[in-house]
């Protein structure tokens, strides 16, 4: 399961209207990405005078979720940026990009295994075990 991660957060004028929010929001996140990115598809989720939900798929691949909140006590607009695991990219990943990977998952695992065991970082390493078993599977490797 994925955790949410929180990319950037910001609070706009009560004279802002949400569309115009999300526009600068939107704008915000594209400095994060540098100036070769911009918006590849928008996707509307909810909504309405007070709330509004979007995801944004960017030309580097990003997926982010937009929340756009407005406060009913002080009407300025809450706004949110969460990043989103975005499966889709994973599937057209080629055979030579997922290989690749598997092979230095595995190697650093190699590497924590050839430690003492009070060096490694069991928690490390049990998320290195199961990715590697997942990039088994993808890549149909056996051994």
């Amino acid at each position: 399961m994925t955790q949410e991660k929180l990319l950037l957060s910001k609070t706009f004028s009560k004279q802002l209207n949400i569309g115009t929010a999300l526009s600068n929001f939107i704008d915000n996140i594209l400095e994060i990405f540098g100036e070769k990115t911009s918006v590849y598809e928008r996707r509307p989720i909810t909504f309405s005078e007070y709330l509004y939900v979007e995801m944004i798929t960017f030309s580097n691949g990003f997926q982010i979720r937009t929340s756009l909140k407005r406060n009913p006590e002080t009407f300025e607009i809450e706004a949110f940026a969460y990043s989103e695991p975005n499966h889709i990219y994973l599937s057209n990943l080629t055979s030579e990009e997922l290989y690749l990977m598997y092979s230095l998952v595995k190697k650093e695992r190699e590497n924590m295994l050839n430690q003492k065991y009070a060096d490694v970082d069991q928690q490390k390493l049990e998320v290195l075990s199961s990715l590697l078993m997942n990039l088994k599977v993808i890549t149909g490797e056996i051994i």
